[in-house]
């Protein structure tokens, strides 16, 4: 018996199915990665406004670095053969089930990577995390001259930032391996952010 050839209309139906799934997969796992890594340094994602395109990366490296990424690519041929095999209904019911399932299987998976990478960025003195050195807008620099020095000592590391706050960490050397507090500032605060070169460092 000869195998139905595909005709434009399915084939088209199927690559969007893909893509929508794809692109859904994606945006979760890079919610949950940003959501194991922040919470290690107890920093909760509600209210922050991350660009879209942080979380779709975040999403890609953490399919391409764990056994979520290799299952979606044994399940895109079984999905097809479904799709090819079974009535229209069927494959839709039977789809929306298993990327549901899927997906969420893979945002804890993505949310206990998050938390591992942080773990293991806090063990190597955090690299990813560039010193910065801020300058505070008049009237906040003479409330607080303290915070000022602080911030001008380029000791503090960018942890996060949005369109209205900075938040900021400060590791401290011979610290016994406890996570410093996060520092969260304004952004109507700073006249002056300011990326430091060369290797992070932690202070005394």
């Amino acid at each position: 018996m000869a195998a139905k050839r595909w005709s434009m209309a399915e084939i088209a139906a199927l690559l969007g199915a893909v893509a929508a799934a794809g692109t859904a997969l994606l945006y979760a796992m890079g919610w949950g990665f940003a959501l194991g890594y922040y919470q290690r340094f107890g920093l909760g994602l509600m209210g922050i406004e991350i660009p879209k395109e942080f979380i779709v990366i975040w999403g890609g490296l953490t399919l391409t670095e764990g056994w979520v990424g290799v299952t979606a690519v044994l399940l895109l041929p079984a999905f097809v053969a479904h799709w090819r095999g079974a009535g229209r209904r069927w494959t839709v019911g039977l789809g929306l089930v298993g990327l549901v399932a899927f997906t969420g299987l893979a945002v804890f998976c993505s949310r206990q990577h998050g938390r591992a990478v942080a773990e293991r960025q806090w063990a190597d003195g955090l690299p990813g995390l560039p010193n910065v050195q801020i300058t505070l807008v008049a009237d906040e620099a003479a409330t607080d001259e303290a915070w000022t020095k602080r911030l001008g000592e380029g000791c503090q590391r960018l942890l996060l930032q949005d369109k209205s706050r900075i938040w900021l960490i400060r590791p401290v050397l011979g610290a016994n391996g406890a996570w410093p507090a996060v520092d969260e500032l304004p952004q109507d605060k700073v006249m002056r952010l300011r990326l430091l070169p060369g290797p992070p460092r932690s202070c005394p």
